[in-house]
């Protein structure tokens, strides 16, 4: 199925998804708690306990506690916001800075929009279907399962 023209946001919007690294899928395995509903449920019984949610608060509270007091001042959440911010620039710097200069053009923008254009548009008609962004999501899925499978192996 090809995209007509009133599609044109829905695809920049992917693109744009895909250029800040938050990948249509990822985004949508996080909302649906999937990546969340695992990693909670450690016994795999399919199902999240009462101790295993609290486990998960104590953990979420303790990354928020940074001197362990029992307190989350105003100070330790400034801390934790400014980390990632300075991680997600980091993050956003790497993939877009292709000369690594500490800045984004547009010409760099433009190129990666580009390369990412190219790379949906599998068959090369000068259009991204539905079912190109489903197979470059499944084929992305596939290579980070790989890559962690291999990891925890070595």
């Amino acid at each position: 199925m090809k995209l007509g023209k009133p599609d044109v946001k829905v695809v920049l919007g992917a693109i744009g998804l895909l250029l800040a690294g938050a990948g249509a899928a990822v985004a949508a395995d996080y909302y649906v708690g999937s990546r969340w509903f695992k990693s909670a449920d450690t016994d795999r019984d399919q199902r999240i306990s009462r101790d295993e949610a609290d486990v998960l608060e104590v953990k979420r509270f303790s990354r928020l506690d940074r001197d362990s007091d029992g307190t989350v001042t105003v100070e330790e959440i400034d801390r934790l916001l400014s980390e990632r911010i300075a991680r997600q620039r980091e993050s956003i710097l790497r993939r877009l800075d292709a000369d690594r200069d500490r800045s984004i053009t547009r010409a760099e923008i433009d190129a990666r929009t580009a390369d990412m254009f190219a790379t949906l548009d599998a068959d090369g008609d000068g259009g991204i279907t539905t079912e190109e962004i489903a197979s470059y999501r499944d084929a992305r899925r596939a290579r980070r399962r790989s890559a962690r499978d291999g990891a925890k192996r070595n």
